[in-house]
C-alpha cells in the first residue's frame, strides 16, 4: 500500500517534470526561430545564478545526519569501519 502511494507520487513528479522540459524547450524554439539569442543567453545565466543559489543554500550537514541515523535498516560505511577496527 506505502509503496503504491509512492508510486504515485513519482508517477505525478514525472510528470510535472516531462511538463516544464517540454514547455521550456518551447520557450528555447520560439526564441531561437525569432532570432532572440541575447535574450536565451540571459535566462541561461539567471537559471544557473539561481542554481548556484540552491546549492549553496543546501542544508548538507543535515543531510548527513538523516542518512546516519539510527532509524535507517542499512548500516554505513562507517559502521562498517568501526566493527573492522573493533576485532
Amino acid at each position: 500500500m506505502e509503496q503504491k502511494m509512492s508510486d504515485k507520487h513519482s508517477s505525478k513528479r514525472r510528470r510535472i517534470a516531462l511538463l516544464l522540459l517540454l514547455i521550456t524547450m518551447g520557450g528555447i524554439a520560439t526564441l531561437l526561430y525569432f532570432e532572440q539569442v541575447a535574450v536565451i543567453y540571459v535566462l541561461a545565466t539567471l537559471a544557473l545564478v539561481v542554481l548556484l543559489f540552491v546549492v549553496a543554500f543546501a542544508d548538507l550537514k543535515r543531510v548527513g545526519q538523516v542518512a546516519e541515523s539510527p532509524d535507517s535498516e542499512t548500516s554505513s560505511p562507517n559502521d562498517a569501519k568501526q566493527n573492522q577496527s573493533a576485532t
